[in-house]
């Protein structure tokens, strides 16, 4: 049948990831926080430094907390009519509360 089989055809280069899925999580905080990760190709998010002191910047449209455990997540009010979520977290022996409109919990 020559399944696979394609004289002449070179086969496409994949990218490998040399850190596993960090580099596809880097790429999209990257995409998320303008100026956290410079760079702008696959190649160079593996060995670019990361700015964490942008992740978390009051007034920022995504802010992403780091080195916080979620103890809950939920919706205010009625699931059907929420307009907000709520997210508790552990940040080293405090626990604190956040609202938005929006959140992606990443485990």
């Amino acid at each position: 049948m020559g399944l696979g089989d394609r004289p002449g055809k070179e086969e496409p280069y994949v990218f490998h990831f040399p850190d596993g899925n960090a580099s596809i999580a880097r790429r999209q905080v990257r995409s998320l926080v303008p100026g956290s990760i410079p760079g702008h190709t696959t190649e160079d998010v593996v060995t670019a430094r990361a700015d964490y002191s942008r992740l978390d910047q009051e007034g920022s449209s995504v802010r992403i907390r780091l080195n916080s455990t979620a103890v809950h997540v939920g919706h205010v009010g009625p699931n059907e009519a929420s307009q907000e979520v709520e997210v508790g977290y552990a940040r080293g022996k405090r626990l604190v509360s956040v609202r938005a409109k929006r959140c992606v919990l990443a485990c």
